[in-house]
C-alpha cells in the first residue's frame, strides 16, 4: 500500500481497528509489517524512515525509533524468536538490531 495509517482487521468480523492518536501513524507509506511469535506486538517501517513497535491487542504505538536508518526508507522488520529484538533493514544498506527493552541498536 500507499498509505501511512496502519489498519487491523478481525478476520472473523472484518471489523477494522485503527489507533485513536493520529500522531501514532507514520508520515509515509507503509513498507514492513511483522508479528511476533505470540502475536501480542507488532512492527511497522515506513517509507519515513521510521520503525513502530504496536500493541497487538489496543493497536496503539507503544514506542517510535525515529530516523531508525539514518531517515532512509526502511525495507524490512522482523522479531527475534524471544521477541526482545527486532532485525531492521533499510535502503541504507545496513542491517540493524534493535533491543526493545533498552531502545538501542547495533549495525551489522
Amino acid at each position: 500500500t500507499q498509505h501511512p495509517t496502519l489498519r487491523l482487521y478481525d478476520i472473523n468480523t472484518f471489523q477494522c481497528f485503527v489507533s485513536c492518536n493520529p500522531h501514532d501513524q507514520h508520515k509515509d507509506a507503509i513498507t514492513a509489517v511483522n508479528y511476533n511469535p505470540t502475536a501480542n506486538m507488532y512492527v511497522t517501517g515506513s517509507k519515513d524512515g521510521s520503525i513502530k513497535l504496536w500493541d497487538g491487542v489496543s493497536n496503539r504505538c507503544i514506542t517510535t525509533y525515529d530516523k531508525a536508518h539514518d531517515g532512509a526508507e526502511l525495507c524490512s522488520a522482523i522479531f527475534s524468536k524471544n521477541s526482545k529484538y527486532v532485525l531492521s533493514s533499510g535502503k541504507d544498506s545496513v542491517a540493524k538490531l534493535w533491543e526493545i527493552s533498552a531502545g538501542r541498536s547495533e549495525e551489522h
